[in-house]
């Protein structure tokens, strides 16, 4: 059905243009040669280029949804402004008390912003920036993850459906730079002038100027017209240096409320009614920014030129763009609303995407209380041909010894990867997911800030005291910790560390560290249970396996490594000698 309608665009775009193009050079070539009216035949020309443009942008829409279609489950590469994606994040009130928010520090130890990428096949700029907000705002109550689980569900299984939301979603599309979101959710509007008045004053005057033909005849071209046309040229243009921005904005924004309507229905007969509720009431309350906002001109395309004709004679842009403002200030709340929401199921679109292209997934179950995990096989989204882990919890933590580059680091990351996966896209790279609800912070990769004058202790010591501020709440800290105080001297590092430890388990925090300094094992206890990653080191050969196992690491691998990389055999044998004098 889908490819007889394109073929139908295609050949009446076809059959539309070529008659343009022939009427247009029989009109100008008759009237030039023969009697001035045959150039009356572009009365008729011109409507059918109009025609023609209709048919090819039908055509090219029609072809961008097949492209949709296409690369379904297919990881999108295109060049993401994470800076500018980020905005909606550090725009909105951070008081949701169903969510919890990761913070940067957490963010970019689990290196979010390269994963993001991976999961990211957002059709529309509020899709983009809502999937970033989902991903830092992760769930802490079971029915809402279960019902987000629920519209996911059936964005990946129902295609009829799917189709519809995409084509939707891609009348929207992507605005460059996003100037929108800045509109809606600044602070200030560009206040109209004192003076605008006179814009609606000159437009009567272009309407009286035409009319005055049928009184004067063609002397109303030079005498009134012209004159009125100049005028308001200079008006026009003087206000487009100032609000030109805001003009492709409102543009924007008006798409999103158009769009917001068409769906509502589509989205209340398929499980999405809370967002059909949120569509329909800002529609009613907003439908004028649209109207007014399909009037602006944003320049480019065939119709254009006949559209700004228009917009500079009778100052329909300017005129429109104060009343349109006027409308967005009154609406502000719930034209943010609206912008979230439709970004949101833009960002479940995604997520259904992502979990299509991929092979091993399950879906996360969750328990009212504790603070238990159980994960089998995880894996960290990253890492092709990643080698899979397990993790098991209950109440207590767990320190990882073992060599450096064995796969500590990469095991706390992907612990936690899916964690926040769990509890946002409901979607685990594993083969099981059992566990309770956390609050996830961590302390993998501090470091030095030469800018802010901190040194890499002290950005450690200040993340560690925002997990320990953290913790003692009714809903447990699931914190991982990368070599815990490394930037300060062995001594303070293990008492510090053995108490910060002890600490946190005991006040309802699940703590996973990562450590060399194995005195922490005689210090802690059983209050934590032990696993570690090995190596195997020869003269000619590096190899890790990747794998955790119970218990705790003896080897000690620094060595090995730099005899490995070729260091002078004098630094080698002095080095071993230094270390076997201290164990004796």
């Amino acid at each position: 059905m889908e490819k007889n309608t394109k073929l139908m665009y295609k050949t009446l775009y076809a059959v539309c243009l070529t008659a343009f193009i022939i009427l247009s050079y029989v009109s100008f070539y008759f009237g030039n040669n023969v009697n001035k009216i045959y150039y009356y035949g572009f009365a008729i020309s011109i409507p059918l280029g109009l025609i023609a443009y209709h048919f090819h942008s039908k055509f090219k829409y029609l072809n961008e949804v097949d492209e949709l279609k296409k690369k379904w489950g297919k990881k999108v590469k295109k060049k993401r402004q994470m800076r500018l994606i980020k905005r909606l994040f550090d725009s909105v009130e951070k008081d949701d008390k169903d969510k919890f928010y990761i913070d940067d520090q957490t963010w970019n130890d689990l290196t979010m912003d390269e994963i993001y990428p991976i999961i990211d096949r957002t059709i529309t700029t509020p899709g983009e920036e809502a999937l970033y907000l989902l991903l830092r705002s992760p769930f802490i109550k079971i029915p809402k993850i279960i019902h987000r689980k629920e519209l996911i569900n059936k964005l990946q299984k129902d295609d009829d459906f799917r189709g519809k939301v995409q084509s939707n979603l891609l009348i929207i599309g992507k605005q460059k730079g996003n100037m929108t979101l800045p509109l809606i959710f600044g602070s200030s509007l560009p206040e109209r002038p004192t003076y605008a008045f006179l814009y609606d004053i000159m437009a009567l005057l272009a309407v009286a100027s035409i009319i005055s033909i049928a009184f004067l005849g063609f002397k109303a071209v030079f005498m009134f017209i012209m004159p009125v046309f100049f005028i308001n040229l200079f008006i026009h243009y003087s206000a487009d240096q100032k609000i030109n921005v805001d003009i492709s904005s409102i543009k924007y924004l008006s798409k999103i409320i158009k769009v917001s309507k068409i769906m509502s229905k589509e989205l209340r007969e398929n499980g999405f009614g809370e967002y059909a509720d949120i569509f329909e009431k800002t529609y009613l309350k907003c439908k004028d920014i649209d109207k007014k906002g399909g009037a602006l001109s944003t320049g480019g395309g065939t119709i254009d030129p006949i559209r700004e004709y228009v917009n500079v004679f009778f100052l329909v842009q300017v005129r429109n763009f104060y009343r349109a403002v006027g409308s967005i200030e009154k609406n502000k709340k719930d034209l943010r609303e609206l912008y979230i929401k439709i970004g949101e199921i833009d960002a479940l679109l995604s997520i259904a995407s992502f979990r299509s292209g991929i092979d091993n997934y399950v879906e996360p179950e969750f328990i009212d209380d504790g603070a238990y995990i159980n994960i089998n096989d995880a894996v960290n989204p990253l890492i092709e041909n990643a080698v899979p882990n397990s993790i098991s919890v209950n109440g207590d933590g767990i320190i990882i010894t073992g060599a450096n580059m064995s796969g500590k680091s990469t095991y706390l990351r992907t612990v936690g990867v899916n964690i926040l996966f769990a509890q946002t896209i409901c979607t685990c790279l594993s083969k099981a997911y059992k566990g309770s609800i956390f609050r996830i912070m961590t302390s993998i990769s501090s470091a030095d800030n030469i800018i802010g004058g901190k040194s890499y202790y002290l950005a450690e010591a200040e993340a560690l005291l925002k997990i320990i501020n953290a913790s003692g709440e009714p809903i447990p800290v699931f914190c991982m910790i990368d070599e815990i105080f490394r930037g300060t001297n062995s001594v303070e590092r293990i008492a510090a560390s053995a108490e910060i430890l002890r600490y946190l388990v005991k006040h309802n925090a699940v703590v996973i560290v990562a450590t060399h300094d194995l005195e922490l094992v005689d210090l802690v206890g059983n209050e934590y249970k032990y696993y570690y990653f090995t190596e195997n080191i020869s003269e000619t050969e590096l190899n890790f396996d990747y794998k955790i196992r119970e218990g705790v690491s003896k080897n000690k691998n620094a060595v090995k490594i730099m005899k490995y990389l070729g260091y002078p055999d004098e630094i080698i044998e002095k080095t071993n000698s230094r270390i076997s004098a201290k164990i004796d």
